[in-house]
C-alpha cells in the first residue's frame, strides 16, 4: 500500500513540476514575443514615415533648385521635435548640396 502511495505521490509531483515548468517557459517566451511584435509594428510605421520624408525632401530640393517659387530668398527651418519634418528639411538640403556639387 505504501508503495502505491509513494508511486502516486511521485507521479503527482512530476506532473506538477512539468506543468509549472511548461507554464514558466511559455510565460518567459510569450512576453518577449509580444514586445518584439509591437516593436516590429512601430518599426514599420517609422520606416514608412522616413521613406515619405525622404521623398518629400527630394521633391522640395528639386522645386527649390528649379526656382519655381521665383527669385525670392528661401530659408528652411528644421524642427527637431517633429522628426519627419526635420528629416524632410535635412533631405532637401542634402539634395540641393548634391545638385550644387554636380554643377561645379
Amino acid at each position: 500500500m505504501q508503495a502505491i502511495m509513494l508511486q502516486v505521490t511521485m507521479e503527482a509531483g512530476k506532473y506538477l513540476v512539468e506543468q509549472f515548468v511548461v507554464q514558466g517557459l511559455v510565460a518567459a517566451v510569450a512576453l518577449p514575443m509580444t514586445v518584439m511584435s509591437a516593436a516590429n509594428l512601430i518599426d514599420t510605421w517609422w520606416a514608412v514615415c522616413l521613406d515619405r520624408a525622404e521623398k518629400a525632401g527630394k521633391l522640395l530640393a528639386h522645386v527649390l533648385m528649379s526656382g519655381a517659387h521665383g527669385d525670392r530668398c528661401d530659408s528652411l527651418t528644421m524642427v527637431s521635435c517633429i522628426m519627419s519634418s526635420s528629416h524632410v528639411s535635412n533631405r532637401a538640403v542634402h539634395g540641393m548640396s548634391r545638385c550644387v556639387q554636380t554643377m561645379v
